[in-house]
């Protein structure tokens, strides 16, 4: 219950909820004086700071809105700031808000712990948005106690560290005059790590401004977590909490940060290349973590300029580097490497800020992915075969797929290729088997035996927990990129191209192509979830929305409308048509205009999902509502398409020897316009229709009529009307119809 207690309170000491200061009397602050003097024990001293804590900046917001409040006890300026000290001084770290973080699976509970009951679903976001309040109020009115509290926890340190050297340096054994002494609280690192488990576990509800993100990232935040030697944890800190610097400017503050010292900053960066005594002693870095992410992935690295030593990763990371600091592992045990569970959190921290601020900042895109010392795409690449834990795998995959967004040029096209590439290389997935008929010869035919295949029905499947398959599909779908995900600059200028898959992709082992990724996506995980089970509901729907944005993309991505627009001299160059062949949108129309697993499971979606509208489930599941978007803008793709597949493509196969590309050929009558299939099925057109009456969902409303007007361009019109009459939903829809009239532009509010 403490808890529940805790968020009660911390919510009472609010100005603007539900208590104001008018209820508060006298006798109330002498009691809550007397309850929070230092003096008194608590049982839980933590809870007590927290308590004192708020209780402190209610007080401040308080005098702060009536300036009259400055001088009455329990206001003034002395004893406010004294309250904030004693606050710090308590081991806030084990107070129930960090406590709350290990119930809500945000980070682990390193001490073993009894069990205690753990927090319900529906009170998680009101607690983290009470801890939101209190971090906000903590940086608007103490920021300058704080900075005294780090520079003061600061000094103790350097005491400390002082001491320990004239002790090593005099061979004084270790444990012998500062035995039983408390180790240097580091409160501060401690506040700034639950600023970034808050944020990371609160998006999109909580939002800090820039302004915070920037004073987290260019003051405290960073000499804090530089200065602080309880070298793993304190890594992990940082990490997490550098993780706030959304933005350009703030991830640019980080990276730089990360790269004093280094020779690797950004130019413009308001931070030195060197600090002084902040680079005496051992501290994290690009260098210092690329380098031992290197270790992992190569048995014997080759001697790089500016390559950390190996006691210096020892130093740094404990236990996480003495994998660096070993003797270099055989093949065979490189497969199976033996990582902690704190290496584990700490790798996943650096990936992760590592995907903030390579997203946030393309500057600091260009500067990590061409940086020759670091290696970071073949590096991270390299590690995903490897046998290490599958969140771990997950955070890889989550980093390769920040570095392959569209925006960056050129070199975020290239960078795209190379993923492919390296993906083909080492195998992520089994790319010598078949893939829909298209193997190349009876040898083809290659049960897997590694990559993420067997890793998602031998273990995942076994747990029912998808923690590296999910971040697989969303790279392979970030791989793919549209014209709507690059800015209406880049493409008037032609400055980015779209197609991202290397020409000479899959020679050795299949036809041109991602066939097998494709099979992946489409036969294996899309046709495979309703045999799937999962231990969180929400996980399916996830990957059944990722499913869907690779097909989507990958029809968004084909650009088939150059072969009506045709040359100067109005002729189709093999060179241009070869592209369109190994495309993987070729792949995908063919399925979805042929009787195919495919085109019926899009073709129950659009039935089934009017269910789901009626039962509200937008409103308890977002990916739902992703899912029938994603369904009707692939419907609307295809009506857009397929005349051209049909006419032009299809018939100039027969003009060459399309079977290198294609494996068979198959003839225009094998295919079935999707069009008619709808109106084959009587219900399909009608619940498209439908889906006019949700104007609280203005995208599904412009997608149905912008679908609804292309079949009455291709379909009978006296058809449509027949079909849409006799629906028992034939009043409702005329209903939506007569409100879209009646209101504003469909294009208003819609999500392109």
């Amino acid at each position: 219950m403490t808890f529940y207690i805790l968020t009660a309170t911390l919510t009472a000491f609010d100005p603007t909820g539900p208590l104001s200061f008018s209820a508060i009397d006298k006798g109330t602050i002498a009691y809550m004086k007397r309850q929070l003097a230092p003096t008194t024990n608590w049982k839980e001293p933590g809870l007590k700071a927290t308590v004192l804590l708020k209780w402190t900046l209610f007080m401040t917001e308080t005098r702060h809105c009536d300036p009259s409040l400055e001088n009455p006890q329990g206001f003034k300026t002395e004893e406010l700031k004294s309250q904030i000290w004693d606050a710090f001084r308590k081991r806030t770290h084990t107070s129930p808000i960090s406590s709350f973080a290990q119930f809500a699976q945000l980070v682990p509970d390193q001490q073993k712990q009894q069990q205690k009951e753990p927090l319900a679903d529906e009170f998680k976001l009101p607690m983290l948005n009470t801890c939101n309040i209190l971090i906000r109020s903590l940086l608007t009115y103490a920021s300058s106690e704080l900075h005294k509290i780090k520079q003061r926890q600061e000094d103790v340190l350097a005491s400390v560290q002082t001491d320990r050297s004239r002790m090593f340096r005099s061979a004084v054994p270790a444990g012998g005059e500062n035995e039983g002494q408390p180790a240097p609280q580091n409160n501060i690192a401690m506040l700034y790590s639950l600023i970034g488990i808050l944020y990371t576990s609160s998006r999109p509800n909580v939002h800090y401004s820039s302004g915070v993100q920037h004073h987290l990232a260019s003051n405290t935040v960073c000499h804090t977590w530089k200065s602080w030697r309880c070298p793993q944890e304190n890594c992990l800190r940082s990490c997490n909490g550098l993780c706030l610097t959304k933005g350009q400017q703030c991830s640019e503050l980080a990276y730089n940060f990360l790269a004093r010292g280094g020779g690797e900053v950004v130019p413009g960066s308001s931070l030195p290349s060197s600090t002084g005594s902040y680079n005496a002693g051992p501290s994290i870095s690009w260098s210092t973590i690329f380098a031992l992410l290197e270790s992992w992935a190569s048995p014997a690295p080759s001697p790089r300029t500016n390559q950390p030593p190996q006691q210096f990763l020892a130093a740094s990371f404990g236990g996480f580097g003495s994998l660096a600091a070993s003797q270099p592992p055989t093949q065979q045990q490189l497969q199976h490497i033996a990582i902690g569970p704190k290496d584990v959190l700490l790798a996943q921290s650096f990936l992760r800020l590592l995907s903030t601020v390579a997203t946030s900042s393309v500057a600091v895109h260009l500067s990590i992915s061409s940086n020759t010392q670091f290696r970071a795409i073949p590096m991270l690449v390299s590690l995903v075969p490897l046998g290490i834990p599958l969140k771990l795998k997950g955070a890889i995959f989550d980093a390769l797929a920040a570095f392959c967004e569209p925006g960056v040029g050129d070199a975020g096209v290239d960078i795209c290729k190379s993923v492919w590439m390296l993906m083909e290389r080492v195998e992520v997935i089994n790319v010598r088997a078949s893939v829909s008929g298209r193997s190349v010869g009876a040898d083809a035919v290659l049960p897997p035996v590694k990559g993420v295949e067997v890793e998602l029905d031998e273990v995942e499947a076994v747990y029912k927990l998808y923690p590296a398959t999910i971040p697989f599909l969303n790279l392979l779908a970030t791989l793919l990129h549209t014209p709507k995900r690059l800015s209406p600059q880049s493409l008037l200028a032609d400055a980015e191209p779209l197609n991202t898959i290397p020409e000479s992709l899959g020679q050795l082992y299949h036809l041109p192509g991602i066939s097998p990724y494709v099979s992946f996506v489409v036969d294996n995980m899309f046709a495979g979830l309703p045999c799937r089970e999962c231990a969180r509901h929400s996980e399916r729907w996830r990957m059944n929305d990722l499913c869907l944005k690779f097909v989507e993309r990958a029809l968004a991505d084909w650009e088939i409308e150059n072969l009506v627009r045709g040359s100067e001299d109005g002729s189709l160059k093999r060179e241009t048509v070869i592209p369109l062949l190994v495309h993987p949108g070729f792949e995908v129309l063919t399925r979805l205009l042929t009787n195919s697993p495919l085109q019926s499971t899009i073709l129950s979606y659009i039935v089934d999902g009017l269910e789901g509208f009626e039962c509200e489930l937008p409103s308890e599941e977002p990916y739902f509502l992703l899912t029938i978007i994603h369904v009707l803008r692939i419907i609307h793709r295809v009506l857009k398409i397929q005349d051209v597949f049909l006419d032009v493509l299809v018939s100039i196969l027969s003009e060459f020897d399309s079977a290198p590309f294609l494996g068979s050929v198959r003839l225009r009558s094998f295919y079935t316009q999707f069009n008619q299939t709808l109106a084959y099925g009587t219900k399909y057109i009608p619940a498209i229709t439908v889906y006019v009456v949700y104007p609280a969902y203005p995208e599904l409303v412009l997608l149905a009529v912008k679908i609804i007007s292309q079949l009455s361009s291709s379909t009978s019109i006296m058809s449509l009307l027949t079909l849409i009459e006799r629906s028992p939903d034939s009043e409702h829809i005329l209903s939506g119809f007569r409100q879209l009239l009646d209101g504003e532009s469909l294009d208003h509010g819609c999500s392109q």
